[in-house]
């Protein structure tokens, strides 16, 4: 049997967008959008305690979804954090995506078109990680050698990347021609 990314068509959107999102993606920029899902209690402060600068420091707006993160929140720095939003609604509107690297989410970036950085932690995440870097829409970072310069670099490579953007449009695009992910 063939397998593919298993999506659940439900939790693609919102039935509204709460008010502060609407800002947040309406702004002159795109977001960096950091959805670490299972693993954010686990390591996602050390993705975020980098993140954060490196965006302030680029002036580039940024989404962290995640739970008891409203600490985090800064409004002069277009920095805002949300306990939950569906990654096929978020990720296709951001203009990078930093994610752990598990399955699903691996499998929703890669349907957004959107390029990746990822940071993976266990399990499937650092194939995940190498496989999406090696098809050359991600960087794959090492949780242990993270840095808020490390993040800057990358941001910046990402941004002038036309052929890394140009490639995860492509596979955002096979993907999405597929009716059950395989």
């Amino acid at each position: 049997h063939i397998c593919g990314y298993f999506r659940d068509e439900h939790v693609k959107d919102w039935e509204s967008v709460p008010i502060e999102i609407q800002q947040l993606f309406n702004s002159d920029k795109k977001p960096v959008v950091v959805g670490m899902g299972s693993t954010a209690a686990i390591h996602g402060h050390k993705v975020y305690d980098n993140i954060i600068p490196a965006c302030k420091q680029l002036n580039q707006p940024l989404l962290i979804i995640g739970p008891d993160l409203e600490h985090y929140n800064d409004q002069e720095h277009q920095i805002l954090t949300i306990p939950f939003a569906p990654f096929g609604w978020v990720f296709p509107k951001a203009s990078i995506i930093i994610h752990h690297g598990g399955n699903n989410t691996t499998a929703e970036a890669m349907r957004s078109g959107v390029p990746s950085i990822i940071v993976p932690f266990g399990y499937d995440q650092f194939d995940n990680a190498v496989r999406v870097e090696k098809m050359g829409i991600a960087k794959d970072l090492q949780l242990n050698k993270l840095s808020m310069q490390l993040f800057k670099n990358n941001l910046e490579e990402i941004y002038l990347d036309n052929e890394m953007k140009a490639k995860s449009t492509i596979i955002s695009n096979q993907l999405k021609k597929e009716p059950n992910g395989a």
